[in-house]
């Protein structure tokens, strides 16, 4: 029977996201989702870091986890690459594989695999979090009919990528005439795709609407009597 340690993950470095890969062509290669989701309702995203490095320790030596751009297979994919001391694993395409060959490299009699997503803190909401670091937009991913679409919200305009196969990529200035752009799927809303109705979203919405006012506002008889009148409605 496997074992899957139990590990104690550090958060080494946190890398950066790279506009070129991350709001590009293959921007869907670079986001995941995390946590109990269904794909169905849509789900936030996270930035898969260029750099972004963990580090764990089994049987007293360190394993790092780093995030390469580019793999043994294509230059532009995110890659995964471990090593303990002088010992490197190959840049591989899922971060599993890559931990757990190094590991059986270096103790040949073991047959512990580790989970490449929990080594490399995605598992960990602070670290999830930290990811979001440096993010200009809200990026969202929704499943129809085992494809999944990417979207994402900016201020000037609103884009998604179909993924199946080839990446397609259509525009809009609102989720509405993005959504018609696509022409698939009509009986879904283009403010269902880019997430503006799931309940996460209403509620940063929401907390973004909380009128505030500082100290030194607080003799502006005008100015509060709006701010109170906002409450009241």
């Amino acid at each position: 029977m496997n074992k899957r340690p139990i590990l104690d993950v550090k958060l080494v470095s946190v890398g950066q996201i790279v506009p070129r890969l991350h709001y590009g062509e293959y921007s869907r290669e670079w986001w995941i989702m995390r946590g109990n989701i269904n794909p169905e309702e849509g789900a936030l995203l996270y930035p898969i870091r260029v750099g972004w490095q963990t580090v764990i320790e089994q049987n007293n030596r360190c394993f790092y986890m780093h995030i390469t751009e580019g793999n043994e297979n294509n230059e532009i994919l995110p890659g995964y690459r471990c090593h303990s001391g002088s010992k490197f694993s190959d840049i591989e395409t899922a971060p599993s594989y890559a931990i757990t060959s190094l590991y059986q490299r270096i103790y040949p009699d073991s047959k512990t695999k580790f989970s490449g997503p929990f080594v490399l803190g995605w598992d960990n909401n602070e670290f999830l979090e930290v990811s979001l670091k440096d993010d200009r937009w809200e990026n969202f991913g929704i499943y129809y009919k085992y494809k999944r679409w990417r979207t994402k919200n900016t201020i000037e305009n609103y884009t998604a990528s179909f993924i199946d196969n080839d990446p397609i990529i259509f525009f809009g200035s609102t989720p509405t005439e993005t959504w018609k752009n696509v022409g698939f799927y009509k009986k879904y809303r283009g403010t269902q795709l880019f997430g503006l109705e799931h309940s996460m979203t209403q509620k940063a919405i929401h907390a973004q609407q909380i009128p505030t006012c500082s100290p030194t506002f607080w003799n502006n008889e005008t100015l509060m009597n709006n701010l109170f009148e906002k409450e009241d409605n």
